[in-house]
């Protein structure tokens, strides 16, 4: 399912692989085919029907900004003023994301450009194709967070933790 617009629609995996400004922004990913209610629902409420939430990378400049993946298993309900719980969200979260993990490599590190200061962060992962787009001179970041510089080593450990900026170097550079 794609969000579009606070509308959903059913898509196809294939549509997932079309060049980027054609592909959506938010997919939903459901056990089952949705019921037109949870379809039409306002507010939407994925954790009630136990779908996992993917926000695509997005292209904006020379930027890859992060995607995420997300599930949620508490939901409120407004008739009747309860809060509730639903596993089904965070069983099909762990089955989603071991096989993201198995594409995916990490841990990445972040590194504040004010300070120099960097950590390590074992959840944040990155593609091949992300380390591509640093190969070819572009940068991995957070929408949101300018002060943050996402990298793919450890910047203690390399004088040249990720690829040069566009327009730097002569391209033949290799990085691990």
């Amino acid at each position: 399912m794609e969000s579009e617009r606070s509308k959903l629609k059913l898509i196809e995996p294939s549509d997932l692989r079309q060049k980027a400004a054609d592909r959506p922004l938010r997919v939903y990913l459901a056990e089952a085919e949705p019921t037109r209610y949870a379809l039409e629902a306002h507010p939407l409420q994925p954790g009630r029907w136990g779908w996992v939430q993917v926000d695509m990378p997005i292209e904006q400049g020379d930027s890859l900004l992060l995607g995420t993946i997300a599930a949620k298993s508490v939901w409120h309900d407004a008739e009747t003023g309860l809060t509730w719980h639903n596993q089904d969200a965070l069983d099909l979260f762990e089955r989603v994301s071991k096989v993201i993990r198995k594409a995916v490599k990490g841990p990445m590190w972040v590194r504040n450009v004010k300070t120099g200061a960097a950590r390590r962060y074992r959840d944040l992962r990155y593609s091949q194709a992300a380390r591509e787009w640093l190969l070819q001179g572009g940068k991995l970041s957070q929408e949101g967070v300018a002060n943050s510089e996402f990298l793919i080593s450890d910047p203690s450990l390399s004088p040249h933790p990720d690829p040069p900026s566009r327009g730097e170097g002569d391209g033949r550079n290799r990085y691990p």
